[in-house]
């Protein structure tokens, strides 16, 4: 099982993504994409408020338009349940801790959430490599 597939070509860099890992004891790392002189996030990329057909974002890929679609909703999905479970964890914004943020802190809500994210990570992984798969 390979940690990296080749998302396709952005005019002659090969872009990849990277397979989701369990990070700090407490939250999904995911959602990495580039190559030896690019990193970037795919939300941050690919999901920015524009969707785009992936012919646009892609010079060269194995992805078909419906797919594209099926992988920005799964990941769609993904960073919505990684907010929800940062937030059961440790509020809002992470950036101050205390009883005015922290309303509805609750970890087994949190590790409720992280589940369901893993279920959609390993969902949309298989998914890649149905697709990208050598």
């Amino acid at each position: 099982m390979s940690e990296k597939l080749l998302l396709g070509m952005n005019g002659d860099e090969h872009i990849y993504v990277t397979k989701h890992k369990w990070d700090c004891e407490w939250y999904w790392s995911f959602g990495y994409l580039g190559n030896k002189s690019n990193h970037y996030h795919f939300d941050k990329k690919y999901l920015d408020g524009s969707w785009y057909p992936v012919d646009l974002l892609l010079t060269k890929t194995k992805v078909t338009e419906h797919q594209w679609w099926n992988i920005l909703d799964l990941f769609k999905q993904a960073y919505g349940l990684k907010r929800a479970a940062a937030i059961y964890r440790h509020g809002g914004h992470l950036a101050v801790k205390n009883e005015v943020v922290t309303i509805i802190n609750n970890k087994d809500k949190a590790d409720a959430v992280n589940r369901d994210l893993e279920v959609v990570l390993d969902h949309l992984w298989a998914y890649l490599e149905s697709i990208l798969g050598e």
